[in-house]
């Protein structure tokens, strides 16, 4: 018991005596009814504590999504009041050489004409590249938030075991057959015996 990986309560009912094992164990109850008590209160805590945390990653990812979506409005309107400031500008600069030419210039005014379109196609292009850029960052968001989701690994496939007192079963190791195991799925438990244990190493050697 003292040397045991995990927390032992122990709740043998002899309310007049204490045993060595009530004096090694993590905490001594006076019955077993108290010991299944303080167990369904730490599950009950631990599921609390979970539902805090998601709801805490939901409220973030939430907020990093209200944030990088209003960064993006706020540089779509950049650009475009940029866009149309260079229009404006380049449209008057446009005629002003055109009166200054006259007819006489019509190759030099093509020339500046094809200038401006190439500079107003550039940055009518700009605000596409910004809203892609956004968008993969808010898929990034969107997939680490679903990522952490717990109900997310347990559609994956993934299950949670535990043993007959409520311990979540990591490895083979202190595993008995006739043990009683509990195993959560997505959509309820199913419970059962062992019947053996095999080793990862003894299964490599069959």
């Amino acid at each position: 018991i003292a040397r045991a990986p995990v927390p032992v309560f122990t709740g043998i009912g002899h309310e007049i005596d204490r045993s060595v094992a009530d004096e090694v164990a993590h905490h001594a109850f006076k019955t077993p009814t108290a010991v299944a008590g303080a167990l369904i209160a730490r599950v009950a805590e631990a599921e609390s504590s979970l539902e805090r945390a998601a709801t805490r990653l939901a409220q973030l990812t939430s907020r990093r999504l209200v944030g990088a979506a209003n960064d993006l409005d706020t540089r779509l309107d950049r650009v475009a009041r940029a866009a149309r400031v260079a229009d404006t500008r380049a449209t008057t600069h446009l005629n002003s050489i055109r009166d200054r030419l006259g007819a006489g210039a019509r190759r030099s005014l093509r020339d500046a004409d094809r200038s401006v379109r190439r500079r107003v196609d550039r940055l009518g292009a700009a605000p596409a590249r910004h809203l892609d850029r956004a968008s993969s960052r808010l898929a990034i968001a969107q997939a680490r938030s679903d990522a952490s989701d717990p109900r997310r690994l347990l559609e994956r496939g993934w299950t949670i075991t535990r043993s007959d007192d409520g311990t979540l079963v990591r490895s083979v190791t202190g595993i008995r057959a006739g043990q009683v195991l509990t195993t959560t799925l997505i959509d309820g438990t199913v419970t059962g015996t062992v019947d053996s244990v095999t080793t990862e190493e003894h299964a490599h050697d069959r």
